[in-house]
């Protein structure tokens, strides 16, 4: 029973410690959403909080519907950015759009591959 209790304490200080000096993990909001489905986001969360599994999953389908129309939205706007700026010959910026669209961001792309020697070769 001591061991119990003790194993807990130590549980409760190590998990305290590791909240004031590591924190915890924010997660990055998407670009294109919008500020009324990242609501919907807080409030599935607090229902989850509460466990009310009925409400979350009222809420889950609601942001899907949301998320799909802010993306939908987002897409369509980058295509016609992209398309102003080829009419004007700012092909930088017309690269950059077809990286977002097609999903492919240069930063997602980092592989490393242990050689036979067993040095490591990063490729981007």
């Amino acid at each position: 029973m001591y061991l119990v209790c003790f194993g807990l304490a130590v549980n409760t200080v190590i998990q305290e410690a590791a909240d004031r000096i590591v924190g915890s993990r924010q997660h990055k909001r998407q670009p294109w959403l919008s500020d009324e489905a990242h609501d919907v986001v807080m409030e599935k969360s607090a229902a989850r909080k509460r466990s009310d599994h009925t409400e979350r999953r009222r809420l889950q389908n609601v942001y899907k519907q949301l998320a799909c129309r802010d993306h939908d939205a987002f897409l369509n706007r980058t295509v016609s950015e992209a398309e102003k700026d080829a009419s004007k010959g700012k092909m930088g910026s017309v690269f950059r759009a077809v990286r977002v669209i097609s999903g492919k961001d240069a930063s997602s792309v980092n592989v490393s591959i242990a050689k036979q020697d067993g040095s490591i070769h990063n490729i981007s």
